[in-house]
């Protein structure tokens, strides 16, 4: 119900607005004024011709006179083509609202290039981009001079200015990520070599105790077998002692009964004989086997062991691997440094690009010998008049000059042109040498560390055989016990020594392929912009003369005068005007010899031009004459333009250079648009006669 409602609505809004638009029309065809067409309808009626048009020419083209491709495509008094006439609102409107997007759109381009490309911080990045955002979207919409340095310097990105900025920007990525990453990777490198210095360390201490632990088990088990045989010693020799002691109690027993026996003695000696020698022969296999028992319990044992072991450590490896890395970080500032440089100098650059555009413009304006070396359709209009008149022609150009001047779309090169080709190539060379110098160290490191990483990843561990052993020399039970109980200390094998270097692998930083896929595109487009700066350099001349016609029509005749003086001898100039004199021709010229001098010389140019000799040239004809002759030549008014004051009487005393086409008659491929009363009064300035202003 409710959106009923508002459809109604919008309805009988619809129809009172259309009412409204129909009654204010009555009015106008009441009062005599042409109706108004709203900007729809009149898009939809050029639409409308164009298509019947376009049918009437398909199907019946002998019946309607065929317009052009204009005419066809912008049918006079309609909205297209009011939309691509110059000076008619729509097409001011257009051109302002276009060129403000683009001001809008390139201080975006600069804001993203500053903090996504060189990574600027974003505060700066921003201000930098409303700065230029400001500048470009106002001067761009309003100013025809800020219009023409934008479009002079878009082409400047081919010089070698541009260039270093591309280049430059090549540079400041390599700095950033192949150059960070060869750091990164050397620092890792430096670490695993202190880390496998300290790993040696440990593990040469660790295989020190590996190899002398068996002789420390050794020893440790006969100190503990030379305490028990020192614990059985004492036992037995308790047990001796108390023996010793019950011998003695009998020896002193033996003694008193030997005392009552002494007085016994000789008398059993001289019945039974002497004793003593019957005893010694009865003991004497008693003293044998107690002397066997001596010897059998008798040992004796020496350990004679060496192991040298010298290890001499000024310092320990923390401080070697810092004063390392402190080295390396040394070594590597000046990277950081340049990199900070570069950071800085890419806004310079950007901005040497555009001092280069002003540069251009000034001297465009200024100096008629710059950059003027193209045959343009100017030179033809000269060439032209001055066979109107009588006077000697430069066309066709000689095989020489054709290499010196050139048409301005023409492939061929000049020689200035050739010149800066081989110096940009090998600028282009001496770059892809210095980047490519950088990532093949990048990507070298990262595959040497990475084959190291890939190759040496695993645990390494050894055995330590038996390298030890106790011999028990003789027979018998005695050495049978002691044989048994070495063969409990003899040293038993270890599990082995385990060397884990996983832990001092280097893990190298992997390169950023998208980074150099980035720099080799960069390359190639400098490559492309190299080959062709010849061509795209020449697109400045073209922007100039568009923006500035008059000064189009002042350098065509300084070129085709400077032409005119460099191309014969003195001697074969003088002679042709020996001749057209003899035979009575008016159609004399007179070129002084310093003229023809400074012609062929910069230097004597330069000289001349310190003195204060200038001349200038009729912008029609391009009659040579002194800056101060004001005598034989006319300037406009409005503009300065000096004529010749034949040329100027048959132009009807009109300026070409200032002056809209249709004031002298050339009405092709213009529109016809009035003015008020007042533009036609400002526009339609004549000058009769002699002006006060010159040129230089």
């Amino acid at each position: 119900m409710a959106s009923e409602i508002i459809q109604k609505g919008l309805e009988v809004r619809r129809i009172l607005n259309e009412m409204a638009f129909h009654k204010e029309n009555r009015i106008r065809e009441i009062v005599g004024l042409p109706p108004l067409e709203s900007w729809w309808s009149q898009c939809k009626a050029g639409v409308c011709s164009s298509i019947r048009a376009c049918f009437c020419r398909v199907c019946c083209p002998c019946c309607i006179e065929l317009p052009t491709i204009g005419e066809f495509c912008c049918p006079e008094g309609s909205f297209a083509f009011r939309l691509c006439t110059t000076g008619e609102y729509p097409h001011e409107v257009i051109k302002t609202f276009v060129c403000f997007v683009s001001g809008l759109l390139l201080s975006m381009g600069i804001f993203f290039f500053f903090c996504l490309q060189l990574e600027v911080n974003m505060e700066l990045a921003l201000a930098i981009a409303i700065f230029s955002g400001l500048f470009l979207s106002i001067g761009l919409a309003f100013f025809n001079t800020i219009r023409c340095l934008v479009l002079i310097a878009l082409p400047n990105f081919a010089s070698s200015k541009g260039r270093s900025f591309l280049i430059m920007y090549a540079m400041v990525l390599i700095l950033n990520h192949p150059v960070q990453d060869f750091s990164h990777n050397l620092t890792v490198l430096t670490d695993a070599a202190t880390c496998g210095q300290s790993m040696a360390l440990n593990e040469t201490k660790r295989l020190v105790e590996a190899a002398t632990s068996p002789m420390v088990s050794i020893m440790s088990g006969i100190k503990v077998m030379l305490k028990c045989i020192q614990r059985l010693t004492d036992e037995l020799r308790k047990a001796f002692k108390a023996l010793l002691r019950a011998v003695e109690e009998i020896i002193s027993v033996i003694e008193k009964v030997i005392k009552w026996l002494a007085g016994m003695t000789d008398v059993c000696n001289k019945n039974m004989g002497n004793p003593y020698k019957k005893c010694k022969k009865v003991s004497r296999p008693v003293v044998t086997k107690i002397r066997d028992i001596r010897e059998m319990f008798y040992f004796n044992v020496s350990i004679d062991y060496r192991y040298i072991y010298t290890m001499n450590e000024s310092r320990p490896y923390s401080e070697v691997r810092r004063a390392i890395m402190d080295e390396v970080n040394a070594k590597l500032s000046i990277v950081h440094i340049i990199q900070v440089l570069l950071d800085n100098v890419m806004c310079f650059t950007l901005l040497l690009v555009v001092i280069k555009a002003v540069l251009y413009r000034r001297k465009f304006l200024n100096k008629d010998n710059f950059d003027n070396c193209y045959v343009t359709k100017r030179l033809f209009e000269v060439e032209k008049r001055r066979q109107d008149m009588g006077k000697d022609g430069v066309f066709p150009l000689k095989l020489m000059e054709t290499f010196r001047f050139i048409p301005t779309f023409s492939y061929m090169m000049t020689k200035n042109e050739l010149r800066k080709l081989a110096k940009g190539l090998l600028f282009w060379l001496f770059g892809v040498f210095h980047a490519a110098y950088y990532i093949v160290c990048d990507y070298t490191l990262y595959w040497v560390l990475d084959l190291v990483r890939r190759h040496m990843d695993h645990t390494s561990s050894a055995g330590v055989p038996p390298h030890l052993q106790l011999h028990v020399k003789g027979q018998g039970p005695m050495a049978d016990m002691y044989r048994s109980m070495v063969g409990v200390v003899e040293p038993a094998a270890d599990d082995g020594l385990t060397i884990d270097s996983t832990t001092c692998l280097p893990n190298p930083k992997e390169p950023n392929y998208a980074v150099y896929k980035t720099v080799a595109l960069v390359y190639l487009v400098t490559f492309f912009l190299t080959i062709f700066e010849a061509y795209l350099l020449r697109l400045q001349h073209v922007v100039a003369n568009m923006y500035y016609p008059h000064r189009e029509k002042a350098r065509a005749v300084w070129l085709y005068n400077h032409i005119l003086l460099t191309r014969n001898s003195f001697l074969v100039f003088t002679r042709k005007q020996v001749a057209r004199k003899y035979k009575n021709e008016k159609a004399i010229e007179k070129f002084s010899i310093l003229s023809r001098i400074a012609a062929k010389s910069k230097v004597f140019r330069a000289i001349l031009k310190c003195m204060g000799r200038e001349r200038k040239y009729c912008l029609s004809c391009g009659v040579e004459g002194a800056k101060e002759d004001m005598f034989r030549f006319t300037h406009c008014i409005n503009c300065k333009s000096p004529y010749c004051n034949e040329c100027f009487e048959e132009l009807k005393n009109i300026c070409t250079a200032c002056m809209n086409p249709l004031d002298y008659g050339d009405v092709d491929g213009v529109s016809v648009e009035e003015d008020s009363s007042e533009d036609e009064e400002v526009r339609n300035i004549s000058v009769s006669g002699t002006s006060e202003f010159t040129i230089a």
